[in-house]
């Protein structure tokens, strides 16, 4: 389900088809050079994940305090979840659907999931970038 589902948004938004699964059994979907999203077939349903950005060395404990308050409070991350991968080296976020969904459900999932990737990735370099400038 997941593959075709990948299939058909590759061809609604003019994407290269995607070339199988990866040895995590993962699809990838790159939307851009800096935008590229992974999906899981979970039985039944998916799971969505990205790389946000690397964890920042400059205002590291505000970037993270301001990830946790959007992750606790819900409005700042939509049904993803922010985190840490398991090295502690990059921020991720992350999305769980735990039941199946039809392609135009998947298709709003997946573009409410890049608005948020996309989003965190500009605020995360804002607030890392104005820590060096002060």
């Amino acid at each position: 389900m997941l593959e075709q589902n990948i299939t058909q948004l590759s061809e609604d938004i003019g994407l290269p088809p995607p070339s199988g699964k990866d040895a995590n059994g993962c699809f990838a979907i790159n939307f851009s050079d800096t935008l590229t999203v992974s999906l899981k077939e979970l039985s039944p349903g998916c799971t969505i994940f990205s790389f946000v950005a690397p964890v920042p060395k400059n205002n590291k404990e505000e970037i993270l305090i301001h990830v946790m308050k959007a992750n606790f409070s819900g409005q700042g991350t939509g049904e993803q979840v922010m985190g840490i991968d398991d090295e502690e080296k990059f921020l991720t976020l992350s999305r769980t659907i735990s039941y199946e969904i039809n392609y135009i459900k998947f298709k709003e999932t997946l573009e409410d999931f890049v608005n948020y990737l996309s989003y965190w990735k500009n605020e995360i370099q804002k607030m890392a970038t104005e820590h060096t400038m002060q």
